[in-house]
């Protein structure tokens, strides 16, 4: 959740690619994160780049979209892009009021690819820029292949960069102590 809005990010491109025309279970992961990201049963789509694939998906899907501008966000209930492109500070202004507001994106990208020519891509990567409210950070290098499961409740608070640091710092100035457990768990994540 980011303010009033909601997000999700998929660690590749090919997910909104080919992998989304494919046999495995893209299809249906693309289904439930349009489902959880809008309550409308029939949720206003933008396209902020060309997704040929996912444009492919979603008229199969009867799914009504757009190609949209950062000037159309508003009217949409969920945004979509990848996480690649160069935005203007008025542009990633106006996508952040967009999800403080309560608007849903789907956005999808890595940036290991990036960072073999350019630094520091906690801070410099342009997803990194457009994701900054949400708590995601996009790193420069991929992590083991496998399996991973995700547990049935939602992460905490503590488990959300942006808002664990503030925890910490609230715990630091004596305003909002902390179990030992809690300051490991916000410790891990910032």
């Amino acid at each position: 959740r980011v303010g009033e809005g909601k997000a999700v990010h998929l660690g590749h491109e090919s997910l909104f690619g080919g992998k989304l025309l494919g046999e495995d279970d893209t299809p249906q992961l693309i289904r439930n994160a349009l489902a959880w990201l809008s309550p409308n049963a029939s949720p206003k789509i933008g396209l902020l780049e060309t997704k040929n694939a996912l444009a492919t998906f979603l008229d199969e899907e009867e799914i009504t979209y757009a190609e949209i501008g950062f000037g159309d966000l508003a009217a949409y209930d969920i945004v979509v892009t990848s996480s690649y492109a160069e935005w203007s500070d008025e542009e990633l202004e106006a996508f952040h009021t967009y999800l403080q507001e309560g608007g849903g994106t789907l956005t999808g990208g890595h940036a290991w690819y990036w960072a073999y020519s350019n630094d520091n891509p906690a801070e410099n990567h342009p997803g990194n820029k457009l994701l900054a409210p949400t708590g995601f950070v996009i790193a420069g290098a991929y992590g083991p292949s496998g399996t991973y499961t995700v547990g049935p409740e939602a992460p905490g608070p503590l488990e959300h960069a942006g808002r664990a640091l503030d925890l910490i710092l609230a715990h630091m100035n004596g305003t909002a102590p902390l179990e030992l457990e809690e300051q490991a768990i916000g410790a891990d994540i910032v």
